[in-house]
C-alpha cells in the first residue's frame, strides 16, 4: 500500500483535487448570506474549494433560524385607556342623566384569542335635580378575540364581574358584558372602541347602565 505518500502532493487515484476560486467570485456567491461571521465563513469555504454550493448550504441553514412573527413584542402585557359616555338605564335613568365614563385596563394575553383583564372604571352621572353620582368599578374580565394576530383589525367580546362602589355609599357586586373592535396601528400601539352593559345588585333594584368608549391600547 503506497497511499498516502510520504511527500506531497497527497491525492486519491481517479479523484480530481479541489481547485480554489477568486475572492470576487466567492463574495458574489455568498452575497445573500446574512451576518458577518456566516458570510465570512461562506466566502472562505467557496474560495478554497471552488464549490459555490457552499453558499446554498449557508442560505438553507439561514432559513431554518426562527424568525419573529410580524415583529411582535415578546411581552404579553398591554394597558388600555378608554374614555366615553356612561348611559343610565331603567329606574336609574329616572334620577340621573348620561355622563362621563373612563376605564384603565391591564391585559394579559393567555392565548392568541383569550386575554385576562384587570379593570378600573370611573363613571360620573349628573343628577336630574343637581349634584352627581360617582361610581367606581373594580372588575376582573375575560376578553375573547375573534381573530388572532397578526390581523390588524380584531373584533372582540368581553365580560366579567367585580365590585361597584357608589360614592359615599355601599360597595355592591355587579357584572358587565360587551363587545368592541381593536385596530392595531403597529405591533405595540392600537386604537379600540367598545360598548359594555353593566348591572349592579343594589338594595332596592338592579342598577343598570352602559358605557360607550373609545381609547388607546399599548403593548409593552
Amino acid at each position: 500500500m503506497n497511499w498516502p505518500p510520504e511527500n506531497p502532493p497527497c491525492s486519491l487515484p481517479s479523484v480530481t483535487p479541489a481547485t480554489g476560486t477568486t475572492e470576487a467570485i466567492a463574495r458574489q456567491a455568498c452575497q445573500l448570506v446574512k451576518g458577518e461571521s456566516p458570510n465570512q465563513n461562506c466566502i472562505f469555504d467557496v474560495m478554497f474549494t471552488g464549490n459555490t454550493g457552499f453558499a446554498t448550504t449557508y442560505l438553507a441553514l439561514q432559513d431554518l433560524e426562527p424568525k419573529p412573527v410580524n415583529n411582535q413584542p415578546a411581552s404579553k402585557y398591554a394597558v388600555s385607556l378608554d374614555f366615553g359616555a356612561g348611559i343610565p338605564h331603567g329606574t336609574f335613568s329616572n334620577f340621573f342623566d348620561p355622563g362621563f365614563s373612563f376605564n384603565a385596563t391591564l391585559e394579559y394575553a393567555i392565548t392568541p384569542y383569550v386575554s385576562a383583564e384587570g379593570k378600573f372604571g370611573y363613571h360620573r352621572f349628573p343628577g336630574d335635580s343637581g349634584g352627581h353620582l360617582n361610581v367606581y368599578q373594580f372588575s376582573g374580565n375575560g376578553k375573547f378575540y375573534l381573530v388572532p394576530e397578526p390581523n390588524k383589525v380584531r373584533p372582540f367580546v368581553n365580560g366579567g364581574i367585580g365590585a361597584y362602589n357608589f360614592e359615599s355609599g355601599p360597595t355592591k357586586f355587579g357584572g358587565n358584558v360587551g363587545a368592541g373592535i381593536l385596530f392595531e396601528i403597529t405591533p405595540r400601539f392600537g386604537l379600540q372602541g367598545s360598548y359594555n352593559f353593566h348591572a349592579v345588585n343594589t338594595t332596592f333594584a338592579t342598577t343598570r347602565f352602559s358605557t360607550l368608549q373609545g381609547g388607546v391600547r399599548f403593548r409593552f
